[in-house]
């Protein structure tokens, strides 16, 4: 199985010295040398046939459709936001059909109920925050513990 997914399509520039991978990214973990094993198929293309946009949208949908299909329910709130944050405008608008990808869609795409995606968030909220130095994790470690704890 390890050998059938590292010979995934491959879709890449070709430069006079390189192969640049744009997706699918993830399989080249499965590889056991630096190259992809003999018989892996290679779409390659120069950089004239293929703008910096192209490249950037293959690899968004490369990683989305990895992300998507191993995502951690309880960890949805968290992609969407992050994805928010990370991906253009254009790319959401182009991908989503929407200005930002929003929950309907994320609950939609998950199976998740927006209520569920919402208690994520509140969770999230009311989590004390962990300590930032090395003094207040000593600190709270010299703390006198109590019965319920």
């Amino acid at each position: 199985m390890r050998k059938a997914l590292a010979q995934q399509p491959l879709q890449c520039i070709a430069t006079p010295s390189t192969l640049e991978l744009y997706a699918p990214l993830w399989t080249s973990v499965l590889w056991q040398t630096d190259q992809p094993p003999i018989g892996t198929l290679l779409v390659c293309l120069t950089p004239d046939e293929i703008s910096e946009i192209e490249i950037e949208r293959a690899a968004w949908v490369s990683v989305l459709g990895e992300v998507f299909n191993s995502l951690h329910p309880h960890a949805i709130s968290d992609l969407r936001d992050t994805l928010k944050e990370s991906m253009s405008h254009g790319l959401h608008r182009e991908l989503f059909n929407t200005k930002t990808l929003n929950d309907k869609l994320m609950c939609k795409w998950t199976g998740i109920s927006r209520a569920a995606l919402g208690e994520q968030r509140r969770r999230k909220r009311t989590q004390p925050s962990p300590p930032a130095t090395t003094q207040e994790i000593i600190d709270l470690l010299n703390q006198p513990w109590g019965d319920d704890e």
